[in-house]
């Protein structure tokens, strides 16, 4: 749990691995690995740690599980269920299987990461899914819409057949994007030239370069994903993760502002604490999605702490009934409110020389 804790707080890689050596490994190419004792604890702490966690502890373990690890990293995923966006993810890294894209997931920020996997998949499946679920349905928020209409474009631009988009567009009329949508002209895509890094950029000179709301969604968009990970990245995962253009130049722009940083072979948010400041806070004050999940997060955190405390205390009861001496606990004003059976034995034989006890009930112990 400290390592995730640590992990999730965007610690220094190299600090993180010095201070946690005991767990890694080399595996043949000289990388390192988890121990198989580290991996079985992950792996014990994915079928019933915190839910808050998970998303790190996937993490982890599709970064520093081995070859033959990530199999039974992949089936302890799908068993515990899909309680993250990164659980979603690595699952699909992993190559799991991709029906568990076609599900309908409550929350907004599994919703976005749906359509972000689904671009990848046979566009005769994902578009009229993408349509339905996003598109036509009632209440979805308006971020789900404008990266469906994305994803949809980018599943357009792959190379459909003729007979698909006609398909399509008879099979929904009244989708935009489908009757407007022409075949793909050079530059359009992913694959577009890097633009020139502006030197001594920050993050809020970028946030005031945004010219209008496309760019400003992107730029939340870009961001929101750059928090969602706590591990570095390879430049082809990243590129798989954008759904637009605009999202690779804005991914450009945050590592010339700093906020993402060249980090262990790949890219990631900046170890910098002021930085994470800055743009979780950004998020959270412009971003449905990630004001939604830090609330659902907090409170998650709250109640496994809750949860934490309980079975403390009754571990600690259960200790203090089973050893032989008496022990008596008083609060700061000497009243007490707690004695083990092996103190009132030794109180109830001695009775007429105490006297009654203060503070009534002997067996109250302090959550």
């Amino acid at each position: 749990m400290q390592f995730l804790k640590h992990l999730e707080k965007r610690a220094p890689l190299d600090a993180l691995m010095a201070r946690f050596a005991g767990m890694f490994e080399k595996d043949s190419t000289g990388l390192p690995v988890f121990t198989p004792q580290a991996f079985n604890v992950l792996l014990e702490f994915l079928h019933k740690g915190d839910a808050s966690f998970q998303g790190a502890a996937v993490q982890a373990g599709f970064r520093w599980s081995s070859s033959a690890q990530k199999v039974t990293l992949r089936n302890r995923i799908q068993q515990r269920g899909f309680l993250t966006p990164s659980c979603l993810w690595t699952y699909r890294e992993l190559r799991g299987h991709v029906d568990e894209l076609f599900k309908d997931y409550a929350s907004p920020e599994m919703g976005f990461m749906q359509i972000v996997l689904l671009k990848e998949t046979d566009p005769a499946r994902a578009i009229p899914y993408l349509i339905e679920r996003f598109l036509t349905r009632q209440n979805v928020p308006e971020e789900l819409r404008t990266a469906a209409r994305l994803g949809i474009l980018r599943l357009l631009d792959s190379g459909v057949a003729p007979d698909l988009i006609k398909n399509l567009q008879r099979r929904y009329p009244g989708v935009e994007i489908l009757s407007q949508w022409q075949p793909a002209i050079p530059g359009r895509g992913i694959q577009a030239p890097r633009p020139v890094n502006e030197v001594g950029l920050d993050f809020h000179q970028l946030i005031g370069s945004v010219h209008d709301m496309k760019e400003f969604s992107s730029l939340t968009r870009t961001v929101y994903l750059v928090c969602l990970f706590c591990i570095p990245l390879s430049e082809k995962e990243w590129r798989s993760l954008w759904l637009s253009r605009t999202d690779r130049i804005f991914f450009e722009r945050l590592m010339a502002a700093r906020i993402v940083e060249s980090c262990d072979g790949g890219f990631a948010l900046s170890a910098d604490g002021g930085k994470q400041v800055a743009v979780k806070k950004f998020l959270y004050q412009t971003y449905y999605m990630a004001r939604e999940s830090v609330s659902r997060n907090r409170v998650e955190r709250l109640r496994e702490e809750r949860e934490r405390r309980v079975r403390t205390s009754e571990l600690d009861r259960q200790a203090l009934g089973m050893v032989s001496e008496g022990i008596v606990c008083v609060d700061g004003s000497a009243q007490i409110y707690y004695m083990n059976p092996a103190a009132e034995q030794m109180l109830r034989e001695r009775r007429s020389e105490v006297g009654p006890f203060r503070g009534g009930g002997a067996r109250r112990c302090a959550a």
